[in-house]
């Protein structure tokens, strides 16, 4: 009982001191508060104890490099992740200016949009991950987005309250509620998109970076059951708060007689994509996370 109660304290403070944070890069412009962000992150970032395990999964991703190359790595984790801080008082403000954000293969939303069929969208936490998905509702439909919820309820909280501004964009988190909802919104032929870069702990195993990373099935199930596209959503930091988003070709899950092979090769597939994308910018992906066993 005081166990519960001391964590409840500790996720207060948190959330107090997110809010802080959250008001003060709200008070800047928002290159100014993407610059502060990724300075002050960049700077203390290398002293914590997360610090720790990023270099260790730079160390099994990148064996090849030095421990020079992959601590520079991991500071430009630092700052990237820093300056999505500070902009996300203003994501709202960094998608509808088009000066922030350049776009490639729109038609490819565009054409989930027209086909009126189920359709997927997946990527990863790479740059500021937040936008490829506001950037694509406002081609004129509505998007299911599945997440992880933050261990800590009263920022996660703060988080939602933040991405519930934008009303085409629906959130539910993983786990039994949101796999309803997502399976409840492919049937009326709508979208569903997530991040396909986290561990689950009772997923497939499936090769990255040359090691067996347990990977969410429900992108291949879905993709499987209800025939629908897929949609990789590249996200790359170019300069400061400006960003380049690029909607890949769609593409299909295979489908035979052997439904375990077919989602093990469409998650081979996808994750394949992601390490790509992270080989080009290693350091704009978010390596905190346990994503191997």
């Amino acid at each position: 009982m005081r166990r519960v109660f001391f964590r409840k304290i500790k996720h207060f403070i948190e959330a107090i001191f997110f809010q802080i944070f959250y008001s003060f890069f709200w008070l800047f412009p928002l290159p100014c508060a993407s610059w502060l962000g990724g300075k002050c992150a960049r700077m203390i970032g290398s002293y914590t104890l997360l610090n720790k395990r990023a270099l260790r999964n730079l160390k099994r991703a990148f064996p090849e490099k030095t421990e020079l190359e992959r601590f520079k790595i991991s500071q430009d984790m630092w700052e990237n992740l820093g300056r999505t801080i500070g902009e996300f008082p203003h994501m709202h403000t960094l998608v509808k200016n088009s000066k922030y954000i350049e776009v490639n293969g729109i038609e490819n939303v565009d054409f989930l949009r027209d086909d009126h069929l189920a359709g997927l969208f997946f990527s990863a936490h790479l740059a500021n991950w937040e936008i490829s998905s506001l950037v694509a509702v406002q081609r004129g439909f509505s998007l299911l987005l599945l997440y992880r919820a933050s261990n800590n309820p009263f920022i996660n909280f703060l988080i939602q309250r933040q991405r519930q501004k934008c009303p085409s964009l629906l959130y539910y988190p993983k786990g039994k509620i949101g796999a309803r909802e997502a399976l409840k919104a492919l049937k009326e032929g709508g979208h569903v998109g997530m991040l396909m870069d986290q561990k689950m702990n009772d997923g497939v195993p499936i090769p990255f970076f040359g090691s067996p990373a347990w990977t969410a099935p429900a992108i291949a199930q879905f993709a499987l059951k209800f025939k629908a596209p897929i949609v990789a959503a590249h996200v790359v930091r170019l300069k400061g708060a400006h960003f380049k988003i690029t909607y890949e070709k769609p593409f299909f899950a295979e489908k035979t007689e052997n439904s375990e092979e077919d989602i093990k090769k469409t998650l081979e597939k996808i994750n394949l994509t992601l390490e790509r994308w992270i080989r080009e910018n290693p350091g704009q992906w978010l390596w905190l996370h346990n994503r191997w066993p």
